[in-house]
């Protein structure tokens, strides 16, 4: 994951694109591992859940399930928005209907959940 986010960071900020090179070999447009954005996110990953530590068990467990339940409403509505336009992901990788029922399935279901989670 500090990989990825690394390149992620390196390609908001300009230094190169996805899927392209620099000109240089492959080993030049690698992920700098010594960089700040790759060390920090290691840091990061290493140092916040100790955050835990100073809470009861019942209040992080309950933030992790919170966190885990938005986890699949959100990845859902993503597909739907990043996938679904064919000039982002090309036609052979948009959304087909079948799977736009399904993402939108999980989302009322989880519309669903939440509301009568609320109301009752």
């Amino acid at each position: 994951m500090p990989y990825l986010f690394a390149d992620l960071w390196g390609q908001l900020l300009g230094q190169h694109g996805p899927g392209e090179s620099t000109g240089g070999s492959a080993l030049e447009d690698a992920v700098d591992t010594r960089g700040l954005p790759y060390r920090g996110y290691l840091a990061a990953l290493a140092l916040l859940p100790m955050a835990g530590l100073f809470h009861s068990f019942r209040e992080v467990q309950k933030v992790y399930a919170i966190a885990g339940a938005w986890f699949l409403p959100m990845l859902a509505l993503a597909l739907l928005f990043l996938n679904g336009r064919a000039d982002w992901v090309g036609e052979r990788f948009r959304n087909r209907p079948s799977t736009v029922v399904v993402l939108l399935a999980t989302l009322v279901f989880f519309l669903w959940l939440g509301w009568r989670s609320i109301t009752s």
